[in-house]
């Protein structure tokens, strides 16, 4: 028999997500012959100091938690499942630390964003839990966005959320303090309040 030809097909798979230990060695030398001190190198650093999370873990969480929304209660089911039993507070605090390292870019960000020409702004409620009231309270999502691409200007195509307490024009004027340009918005009278 000889090879005269072949034939292929394709089957969409998917390889599962699995969770590993990476272990650190650190060893400790000293000299047999004084009494000098014991050196160890340093522990590299991680996110969260003397957490057990890698970097990779908390981004992969993160991403799940605001790009796809999964809660980190549902998130701490699935790890469960995979074995793995963390508390939905200690996921809350890794977000709470991923959010302090990359604060500086969001506020370079923003900067960035109100630097150009156009800026469109535009809010969307968002309830939030209210633990002394026993119940949620409305509280604002503003998304700042820029895009020049159809006019071939310098603006790339950018999205930046900033939370606010209520939808007034004190939100407005602090949220755009420092900008300087056409404001692309909606009808709502509280941007008149902004002078461009």
């Amino acid at each position: 028999m000889h090879r005269i030809g072949e034939e292929s097909s394709e089957a969409l798979d998917r390889v599962p997500a699995w969770l590993r230990v990476l272990r650190t060695i650190r060893p400790k030398y000293a000299c047999r012959s004084c009494e000098g001190p014991i050196v160890q190198a340093p522990a590299p650093a991680r996110l969260v100091e003397g957490g057990m999370a890698t970097t990779a873990l908390i981004a992969h969480i993160a991403a799940a938690k605001y790009a796809w929304q999964s809660t980190l209660y549902r998130q701490t089911q699935i790890l469960a499942g995979q074995g793995v039993v963390v508390d939905r507070q200690t996921l809350a605090r890794w977000m709470g630390s991923a959010a302090w390292l990359v604060r500086g870019l969001y506020d370079l960000q923003l900067k960035t964003m109100h630097g150009f020409e156009r800026l469109f702004c535009d809010e969307t409620p968002m309830p939030v839990l209210d633990p002394g009231r026993g119940r949620t309270r409305i509280c604002q999502f503003w998304a700042h966005a820029t895009d020049d691409r159809a006019w071939k200007g310098p603006a790339p195509p950018a999205v930046a959320y900033v939370f606010a307490g209520g939808r007034g024009k004190k939100e407005i004027v602090a949220q755009l303090a420092g900008f300087e340009g056409v404001l692309q918005v909606d009808g709502y009278a509280a941007y008149a309040s902004r002078a461009c």
